[in-house]
């Protein structure tokens, strides 16, 4: 699976948001929402004890309203528009206003300032990272149980922390929220959340996620819901274990919770190659991949006509798996899964056929370039070379890199090795190669540690990092033209 799973290998590091920064829509959002509720919030804040007040400022932007008002590297930042701040999302929703006034200690001084900003500013104070919140679950496809040993230590963190589900769009169980999290959520309208659901059925789910809070699925919704909380949620299907009644349930289930729930994403288990101790697992194959297609379809037909969209939207890889043609991109809707996987390829060559047009006239330099792929990807970047060598003419091989680190049934770009690039490299002429950018993390790294200027030094060839979108990778193609 390709988008989750290579949050895992991106995410602990890329997910810890630095400062008050958060995606463009987490930040409308909460400006949308903060100054109405935060007549509301009472004192609560304030029952932190003293020795959690405060929050180190690591540095400030320049030309900030934060360097305005004075707040300075070092500071300890203990309140914000008079509340108690725990974390970044907290000095977030807190600086929703034009005038926001900053409770600073500076030494053994405590002291007021006030940041004066537009209503969507960032106050540009940047806090430490959030720590991330552990998940209490042991999963039995869990992808991190399936990593080879003697990685870096941040791929074998398990994740669950509701605030970077609604910073950046990580899947959470449910079964760590505590009544204060869930008052937090409600009180700061962290919406939507991404939810891991797998089965609604509680038996099921207890025995799937080895938890004993994972039979509660539907009344952590229900609660969410109830307040105002609306969820995007996915099934990871092992099949034998949660597909055919369990998953008709899980549907009827998650339906009966009307517009609270966005959408529901279905997905194949990523199994690897480091599986020894775990559970036994069935692979999906393609008659699998192709009976569950034919059995969904009715079901999403129906809800398109209940919904007016489609909400249950099957993820890339049941089409890639069983070699059928995807859906037409209308039926993606307004993509609400994409980073999940489901419509990254309808995407890709939709917009690549759109942005074609953007060559004519244009004639390639002499250069062999090298671009590589995983193994599911590479028949559509194959084609799509061809046509950019008969309009160009640029000389673009498509090496299709086999994933030896992980197994050969992880078929996607984002979770291809450094190592297996650099062999599959190793055996093809070019002057420079591209590896898409979804590879590396946001310390500039592959899953397996290597870095671009790693790679280049091992092959004795330049190798950039090329967007993985149809626009960006065009783009580089134009920058090679004349």
């Amino acid at each position: 699976m390709e988008t989750r799973e290579m949050l895992r290998h991106r995410g602990t590091e890329e997910q810890r948001g630095r400062g008050t920064k958060v995606s463009r829509r987490r930040d409308e959002n909460l400006v949308r929402t903060g100054s109405a509720l935060a007549v509301d919030e009472g004192r609560g804040a304030s029952s932190l004890p003293a020795s959690r007040r405060g929050l180190l400022v690591e540095s400030v932007e320049p030309g900030s309203p934060g360097e305005a008002a004075g707040v300075r590297p070092g500071d300890s930042l203990l309140r914000v528009a008079g509340r108690d701040v725990r974390d970044p999302l907290d000095v977030k929703f807190h600086s929703a206003e034009a005038r926001v006034a900053l409770t600073i200690r500076r030494g053994g001084s405590e002291f007021d300032v006030e940041a004066i900003k537009e209503p969507d500013e960032d106050l540009g104070i940047v806090l430490p990272d959030m720590e991330i919140r552990r998940c209490p679950n042991k999963c039995v496809f869990c992808f991190v149980d399936q990593m080879p040993p003697g990685q870096r230590e941040s791929l074998y963190v398990r994740d669950e922390d509701y605030r970077f589900s609604f910073l950046y769009g990580s899947y959470i169980t449910l079964t760590n929220l505590s009544r204060s999290d869930r008052e937090r959520i409600a009180l700061q309208r962290l919406s939507p959340l991404y939810v891991s659901v797998h089965t609604t059925d509680p038996d099921l789910r207890r025995r799937m996620l080895r938890g004993s809070r994972a039979g509660r699925i539907m009344e952590e919704m229900a609660w969410l819901a109830g307040h105002g909380i609306r969820m995007h949620a996915q099934v990871v299907v092992c099949p034998e274990i949660n597909d055919g009644p369990a998953l008709d349930r899980t549907i009827r289930d998650l339906r009966s919770l009307g517009r609270s729930v966005l959408s529901l994403a279905v997905v194949p288990v990523g199994l690897t190659s480091h599986r020894g101790g775990l559970a036994v697992l069935r692979p999906v194959d393609r008659e699998y991949a192709r009976s569950l297609i034919r059995a969904l379809r009715p079901v999403q037909d129906e809800i398109r006509r209940e919904r007016g969209e489609g909400w249950l939207y099957l993820s890339d890889e049941w089409y890639l798996i069983a070699e059928r043609r995807f859906p037409a991109l209308r039926r993606y809707d307004d993509l609400p899964q994409v980073e999940n996987g489901v419509g990254m390829v309808p995407v890709f060559l939709s917009r690549f056929r759109r942005g074609l047009r953007r060559l004519d006239g244009k004639k390639a330099r002499r250069l062999r370039v090298a671009a590589v792929t995983g193994t599911h990807f590479a028949p559509f970047l194959r084609e799509a070379a061809e046509r950019i060598r008969r309009r160009t003419g640029f000389d673009l091989t498509v090496a299709e890199v086999p994933n030896d680190f992980l197994g050969p049934s992880v078929t996607v770009a984002g979770l291809m090795a450094g190592r297996d690039v650099k062999t599959r490299l190793s055996g093809v002429s070019f002057d420079r190669a591209w590896v898409p950018d979804v590879c590396f993390s946001f310390d500039g790294m592959t899953i397996d540690g290597w870095t671009l200027a790693g790679l280049s030094a091992s092959l004795g060839k330049p190798v950039d990092a090329v967007p993985a979108e149809a626009g960006g990778f065009l783009k580089q193609v134009e920058r090679l033209c004349a």
